[in-house]
């Protein structure tokens, strides 16, 4: 069975990194681990437009990318291997997964879901791929 939670809205933006190769900035989307507008206000992170979408879960192939301290905890970041958004794992979340899957060469197949905790947003595994 999934697992659903009440959050009904969560916040998706885009960022950019720096690209040594090219020398340019490379846009990317990402679930934002926080954000300061109310869900569903219009509302910007660093110049870019928050989307507010509806957390419904979803089925993705995510890839383990990096390990990152926060404003009040470590966050780690997956990337979906389908359309290369990025979402971040609370700690406690990717214990919980890792008791019920198990990372190839760091991916893992699943059905995830966005969750909050405090004033942070991530993703947890709302179902194991068959």
């Amino acid at each position: 069975m999934t697992k659903t939670n009440s959050l009904k809205l969560v916040p998706y933006g885009t960022r950019t990194r720096y690209d040594r190769e090219t020398q340019t900035q490379i846009p990317y989307r990402v679930l934002l681990e926080y954000t300061y507008g109310a869900p569903g206000e219009a509302s910007t992170e660093w110049g870019h437009p928050i989307e507010w979408r509806p957390n419904e879960p979803f089925e993705a192939s995510l890839e383990l990318d990096r390990l990152e301290r926060g404003r009040s905890a470590a966050r780690f970041w997956f990337v979906n291997q389908g359309d290369g958004t990025e979402y971040p794992f609370f700690g406690q979340g990717l214990v919980d997964m890792l008791s019920q899957v198990t990372l190839e060469h760091g991916m893992v197949r699943g059905t995830w879901i966005a969750v909050k905790r405090g004033a942070n947003y991530g993703l947890e595994l709302a179902e194991v791929a068959q």
